[in-house]
């Protein structure tokens, strides 16, 4: 595939993530009577606009997210603002309001990943629980499983997906024996298994049945479950980096996020969309962070302006969400240097 094609494949993603992030904010503030005086797609320069009918649409040089610049946002002096004004004012509305804006962002980054995982099981399939594979003298078929058995839990603990009985079975935490239960002929059977250790991955010797041409309801249902399950990874694997289950080492930046994007790319139109989707769904929950500059962090504020019944001074939070932005800049450095000198892919 030509390299050009796959850098403009790849901007079209991260642009699909931005545009959903922010059209949330967007739809949701008009929705509440906010006016919007921008929706910039990039940060920094200006590199082209259009006004709308009361709102500036652009588009900045620096792809590294996109804002919804709201009227009254961050004023709230009354000399600044007008009494007609203060009516479509962000500032000026209830907590609830202005926290339905701010969670419109992460909650449009879930349900575009779940029109993406939707779309992508009507039109290319998905992987189910079923057994559609056991390889010969694997610790699978030595405990006894078979070709056409269903697994519905892994060690007791029930699963939504494929994907996600991947993922607690590498993270389990006896990896001596583990214990699968599969319907098979519609009868429960319990099958204890003494995987193989390879590095940090537990080897049991299966693959999924794939289902070809899912149904329009069925792919609803993956498609939601698939949503739910990345959403419950990726909460896990931030558990994991937290309690230090997890290595720094894995953690990848914006260099990792191109490289592995292009390398989706390269592989299909199918894997580039999951992988946007999987990317959408981290966009989410990293702004839900209760972090000053992160959606998350307005919701604390407002949380707090809810039970007190009092504004937090505008200067105040200008000077918070500074120090959080400048905070978020390092650590996107960090992160871009560790990819460029100790790089995971």
């Amino acid at each position: 595939m030509n390299n050009l094609f796959v850098i403009l494949l790849v901007a079209l993603s991260f642009g699909l993530l931005i545009v959903g992030h922010e059209f949330g904010h967007f739809i949701v503030a008009k929705m509440n009577g906010v006016k919007v005086d921008e929706f910039a797609i990039g940060m920094g320069p200006l590199v082209c606009k259009f006004k709308g009918k009361e709102t500036m649409y652009s588009l900045r040089l620096l792809p590294i997210g996109g804002y919804v610049k709201m009227l009254g946002e961050y004023d709230d002096s009354d000399n600044e603002i007008s009494e007609e004004d203060k009516k479509r004012a962000y500032i000026f509305k209830h907590p609830l309001r202005k926290i339905s804006i701010i969670l419109a962002g992460p909650v449009m980054n879930f349900i575009l990943a779940f029109i993406i995982f939707w779309g992508l099981n009507i039109f290319e399939g998905y992987n189910s629980t079923i057994i559609g594979e056991v390889v010969d003298g694997s610790p699978a078929q030595n405990a006894g499983l078979e070709v056409g058995d269903e697994i519905t839990a892994l060690n007791s603990k029930k699963f939504l997906n494929w994907s996600d009985f991947v993922f607690e079975l590498q993270n389990v935490k006896n990896k001596e024996t583990i214990n699968i239960k599969v319907l098979r002929n519609n009868q429960e059977m319990e099958f204890n298994i003494n995987p193989e250790i390879n590095g940090n991955s537990i080897i049991i010797g299966i693959k999924p049945k794939f289902i070809e041409n899912a149904g329009f309801f069925e792919s609803i249902s993956n498609g939601f479950k698939e949503t739910i399950s990345e959403i419950k990874q990726v909460i896990g694997s931030l558990v994991y980096l937290i309690t230090g289950k997890a290595s720094f080492k894995d953690l990848g930046g914006p260099v990792t996020i191109f490289k592995v994007s292009g390398q989706a790319a390269k592989a299909g139109f199918a894997e580039l969309m999951n992988f946007t989707a999987f990317l959408s769904v981290n966009l989410g929950i990293f702004n839900l962070i209760p972090f000053p500059a992160l959606d998350g962090g307005a919701v604390i504020v407002n949380s707090i302006e809810l039970i007190t019944r009092k504004r937090i001074k505008q200067e105040i939070l200008a000077k918070i969400n500074y120090v959080g932005f400048t905070l978020l800049i390092l650590l996107m450095i960090f992160v871009t240097l560790k990819d460029i000198f100790f790089p995971i892919v």
